[in-house]
């Protein structure tokens, strides 16, 4: 889970990349995980607010939002097999 913090209105781009299937290779895993990241929003009265949301096995997933100030986090899971 990473969490930050937006001072004024911006426009972002968050990557989330898993390394080289090579790395994997080892373990005998020979496809790329899949992962599953939610972008949430921290509300005023403590809860959260749903931004975006990925589910893939892909190298890299990528989130471009819009964002107003305000606290964010993005929670990533990885399924293993």
């Amino acid at each position: 889970m990473r969490a930050f913090t937006v001072f004024k209105k911006t426009r972002v781009r968050i990557d989330v990349r898993q390394k080289e299937n090579r790395f994997y290779y080892q373990t005998g895993i020979t496809e790329y995980l899949w992962i599953r990241c939610l972008f949430l929003q921290r509300e005023y009265d403590g809860g959260y607010r749903w931004i975006a949301g990925r589910y893939c096995s892909q190298k890299h997933m990528v989130f471009e939002e819009s964002l107003e100030a305000g606290e964010y986090l993005l929670v990533v899971m990885v399924e293993w097999r």
